[in-house]
This record gives structure tokens, C-alpha cells and sequence, in this order.
């Protein structure tokens, strides 16, 4: 009776804490807040970015708000790639005000505080735009079907799983062991 109960104790552990290896707060986030109801199709294959400051001659709906946050060693193109394939997977035909900046992020490993480390995200914002006329912008020079971010983007996420995959794998080999071990122990 002891054995199953110390059985049933340490699944329960196992089911509790079994990402006591798993890492976070060293990724690339997305987060998007609509600005209308309405849902659009990107048809062009391609976005166009406006930086903060840049004058924009089309016209144009307003349909969300975009921010990326990076990794601590994320490259200032693998965020641009990530802001361009949120705009495009919303719909949008281009992302205006896009700005750069920074935000304080903590990463580290779950259960183990004293190994956290912060540091200094880089951030880009912008908002998705629809353009409502078909004259294209002539101070917009873009490769016609430019969808490299979309690789990019799913290249870099690939890794990130791949990686969660492992940090799990190597958490409930490390658990089991000690499963093992209680069990095996008189």
C-alpha cells in the first residue's frame, strides 16, 4: 500500500513540475490588436514599411497595431521579418510609424530565480494599414513578391520548438530518473 501511494505521490509531482527545465523569456513575441472588425487578404505577397517620420501620399484604412518584442540576441532583420509576416497574416498591405525601441525582459530557467538574468529587449511597433486606392506609392521601392520574412519567421519559430522539445525531453528524462531511483530505494 506505501508503494502505491508513493507511486501516485510522485506522478503527481512528475505532472506538477515536469518543465522544471524549460527556459523563458528568450524568444520572439508578436502581439496584434485589431483596430477594426473588418478582415482582409494580402494579394500582393509583399508589405511595405513606413518609419516613423515618413509621409505616406496613398490612402489607406487603419487595421491593427503590431509590436514585436525580440530575444536577447534577436538582429534587428529577424524582427522587421516577424512585424512584416504579422502585417501580412492580418491582411495588411503595409505598416506605418514603424519605430524601434526597448523594453526590459527577464529569461531564464523555470524554478530557478537565482540564475535569471535581465536584459534589454529590442522592440518594433507599427500599425497594419490596408491601402483603399490601387495608385502604388512612388517613394516605395519594394521587390514585387518579397515573402522571405515569411521563411524567416518560420525558420526561427521551427528552432524555438525544436528547442522547447528538447528542454522538455531532457526535463522528464531527469524526472523519471528520480522516479526510478524512489522507487527502486528500500
Amino acid at each position: 500500500m506505501f508503494r502505491i501511494l508513493k507511486v501516485a505521490v510522485l506522478i503527481t509531482i512528475l505532472y506538477f513540475f515536469h518543465g522544471c527545465a524549460v527556459s523563458y523569456g528568450n524568444y520572439n513575441t508578436t502581439s496584434y490588436t485589431p483596430l477594426t472588425s473588418q478582415r482582409f487578404k494580402n494579394s500582393s505577397g509583399k508589405i511595405d514599411l513606413y518609419f516613423e517620420g515618413t509621409s505616406l501620399s496613398r490612402s489607406y484604412l487603419q487595421i491593427g497595431f503590431i509590436e514585436v518584442v525580440g530575444k536577447k540576441d534577436a538582429s534587428n532583420e529577424m524582427l522587421i521579418d516577424y512585424l512584416k509576416n504579422e502585417a501580412y497574416q492580418k491582411g495588411a498591405d503595409a505598416v506605418m510609424n514603424v519605430k524601434k525601441m526597448f523594453k526590459n525582459r527577464e529569461t531564464g530557467l523555470l524554478f530557478d530565480q537565482e540564475n535569471a538574468e535581465d536584459y534589454s529587449a529590442p522592440v518594433f511597433t507599427g500599425i497594419a494599414i490596408k491601402y483603399t486606392d490601387r495608385v502604388p506609392d512612388p517613394m516605395v521601392q519594394t521587390v514585387p513578391s518579397d515573402t522571405a520574412f515569411k521563411r524567416n519567421v518560420l525558420q526561427d519559430q521551427e528552432a524555438r520548438f525544436q528547442r522547447a522539445c528538447l528542454e522538455y525531453a531532457i526535463s522528464l528524462l531527469a524526472l523519471v530518473g528520480v522516479l526510478v531511483k524512489v522507487l527502486t530505494a528500500e
